[in-house]
Order: structure tokens, then C-alpha cells, then sequence
């Protein structure tokens, strides 16, 4: 969450080393993700992306905080008219993994 609020680049995901395990995040959290650095590179203000979008810029500022909740269907609108599109992929997890 700190390079979101941070304005800063989210570091590439890396192949998990020997006695490490990958990190998951929740699907929101991960659209999110993808969301914040689409938006920054866009070179949009958030009051352009909400005339885009037909929203009110207070909606745009929540869909960049990563504290707040937003639904992946707006994420995913979003997106597409940064010219992404998020996609989710479903497989099985570790039994280590598994989230209660």
C-alpha cells in the first residue's frame, strides 16, 4: 500500500527462492494494484478520467486509495478506458497458502 500512497512504481513480481513462498493478494487489492500505476502512466488527471467515465472525481481519488473499498467491475471500467484491461486467473493453491 505504501507505493500506491507513495505515488511510486509497484516492483515486478519475482520468482520465489528456495524457503520462500509467493504472496497472493485479494482480488480487489490486486485490481487495485493494477489499477494505480495504469492510471499514473496515462498521463490523465483524475477530473479527466471522471468525465471519461461519467463519475464525480471523489470517486476517482477513493479508486486510487488502497485503503478504500472498490468493486473490480469499476476497476475493470476503468481500466479499459486507460486502453487495459484487468484479467483474473483462477488455480490451485497451496495447501500452505490457503486463506481462512
Amino acid at each position: 500500500m505504501d507505493h500506491i500512497d507513495d505515488g511510486e512504481q509497484i516492483p515486478a513480481p519475482t520468482a520465489a527462492r528456495p524457503g520462500e513462498y509467493p504472496v497472493t493478494l485479494p482480488a480487489d487489492m490486486a485490481a487495485k494494484t493494477a489499477f494505480a500505476p495504469a492510471f499514473r502512466n496515462s498521463g490523465l488527471s483524475r477530473s479527466a478520467l471522471a468525465e471519461r467515465l461519467g463519475m464525480d472525481e471523489k470517486t476517482v481519488r477513493r479508486m486510487i486509495d488502497p485503503r478504500h473499498g472498490t468493486a473490480p467491475g469499476r476497476i475493470d471500467k476503468a481500466l479499459h478506458a486507460l486502453g487495459s484491461e484487468l484479467v483474473i486467473e483462477i488455480r490451485a493453491c497451496s495447501p500452505l497458502l490457503g486463506r481462512s
